[in-house]
């Protein structure tokens, strides 16, 4: 009988041709020695703490016909499927029992892991994406700031900390209007209805004034733009802005020489 306290492990196995496939949470590999019902649980006890065993042999089965087989060992019954190694990466953070059904088949069963697998790559590229995005937008001249669909900042260049005071520590996962903080109601207005409709149009760019979050209010010219999904709906908002240039004050003992004069005559 195996021990009733026992640690994680998992087997994925052919009970018919006696093959083992062990996923100790570090790679996979194939155990050689044959095993048969009959030695499965003498090489349980001393290899394997407590697993999760699998039939292959009948790809439709229900997975709780292998588990009553298996009650006489005493074995904690979670069932897996073999993953590539790839894959297997995919649950190195994750709980893979999380996809899991009992009245599973091993099809259904393989069927969802695939999913969650398919899901891990895409949230894996996604990520890559981010952060080649976050470097592309810290080289821009621009100040920026990324939005989500819900009006929470996600991430904002060294230029739009500078002009609006907010570090981005502090600014991620506030509203927008906290941070980009608008010296206009009817300007904070416009902005809290263009987040709450999910606006996704390009507009034009707007001059509006900026309260910094220690400092003069300043003058800042902002565009406002969108990026969508597959199905169109808004998966990011992009603000961009910049400092409205002060005009150069002319001095008055400039206005006496020939080049001022000159112009003047012209304009």
């Amino acid at each position: 009988m195996l021990p009733s306290s026992l640690n994680i492990g998992i087997l994925c196995c052919d009970l018919e041709r006696g093959r083992f496939l062990v996923d100790r949470f570090q790679q996979l590999r194939l155990v050689a020695t044959v095993l048969t019902r009959e030695t499965l649980p003498d090489w349980l006890e001393k290899q394997a703490n407590t697993l999760v065993v699998i039939d292959l042999t009948d790809p439709d089965q229900r997975m709780i016909h292998t588990r009553t087989a298996l009650e006489t060992a005493n074995c904690f019954f979670r069932p897996v499927l073999l993953l590539s190694e790839r894959d297997h990466e995919a649950f190195e953070e994750t709980d893979p029992f999380h996809y899991l059904h009992p009245d599973f088949t091993l099809r259904e069963l393989r069927l969802s892991l695939e999913l969650a697998c398919f899901r891990h790559r895409v949230e894996g590229q996604t990520a890559d994406a981010v952060k080649f995005s976050q470097m592309v937008m810290q080289q821009s001249e621009q100040a920026l700031i990324q939005v989500d669909d819900c009006g929470a900042v996600v991430y904002m260049n060294t230029k739009a900390e500078r002009l609006t005071g907010w570090m981005l520590q502090l600014a991620r996962g506030r509203r927008l209007i906290e941070v980009f903080r608008l010296a206009e109601p009817d300007q904070v207005v416009t902005l809290e209805a263009m987040l709450a409709v999910g606006d996704c149009h390009e507009h034009d760019p707007e001059t509006v004034m900026l309260h910094p979050y220690d400092g003069e209010p300043l003058e800042v010219e902002c565009r406002w733009a969108a990026v969508l999904r597959v199905d169109q709906s808004v998966y990011r908002y992009l603000l961009s802005f910049d400092a409205v240039p002060m005009p150069t004050p002319i001095h008055a003992g400039h206005k006496k020489t020939k080049q001022f004069q000159s112009l003047a005559r012209t304009s």
